[in-house]
């Protein structure tokens, strides 16, 4: 009985806080927001954008939409486990575009250490299919392995405010992003 009321009371949890994070997510996606909290705003609109992928896929994303997408997944798992682990998930899949979307929303030093990483696995880049990519990390060796551990602590110590143009970059295409929630006027 008690393993049922702890369910029922975490299910009530989870959904205040989605109630709660619409009602926040409308308050804080105002003109002007992205500037007091970059980092919050971008979380929010990315959030929705990974709901809107898992549902309709990457491909019915816009292209801004696709620009948040990549950035995201790309820093989030660069940032806990480095490009080798980057490359060995699902989402790497899009390591060229990741790459792309950084130099879109004016993040260059990133985009650069991207382009670096994509190219230890030489001129075509990772492959875009996972087993295949896996390989050919394999088959990196020793001295490819090391120079993506290299571009790692690159990629932690770069202090180019990439939150803060990916906010702009959002911010720039309100109209786009506004649609997300289904609520038309969240960016407006």
């Amino acid at each position: 009985m008690q393993g049922i009321i702890g369910i029922v009371v975490v299910i009530a949890i989870l959904v205040g806080a989605a109630v709660w994070g619409r009602r926040a997510n409308k308050k804080l996606l105002r003109p002007g927001s992205e500037k007091k909290d970059p980092v919050m705003f971008n979380i929010m609109i990315s959030e929705d954008v990974k709901e809107k992928a898992e549902k309709q896929g990457y491909e019915q994303l816009s292209a801004g939409e696709k620009t948040v997408y990549c950035i995201e997944w790309l820093w989030s798992i660069v940032e806990t486990g480095g490009f080798e682990m980057y490359y060995t998930e699902e989402w790497s899949k899009y390591a060229k575009k990741g790459e792309e979307a950084f130099a879109r929303i004016g993040a260059v030093q990133f985009s650069d250490i991207v382009r670096r990483a994509n190219a230890v696995f030489g001129d075509k880049g990772p492959a875009a299919e996972k087993e295949i990519r896996k390989e050919q990390l394999r088959q990196l060796g020793e001295e490819g392995k090391a120079a993506l551990n290299k571009l790692d602590k690159e990629f932690y110590k770069c202090e180019e405010d990439w939150q803060s143009k990916l906010s702009e970059f959002i911010a720039g295409r309100r109209e786009e992003f506004s649609k997300l929630s289904g609520d038309n006027d969240s960016l407006s």
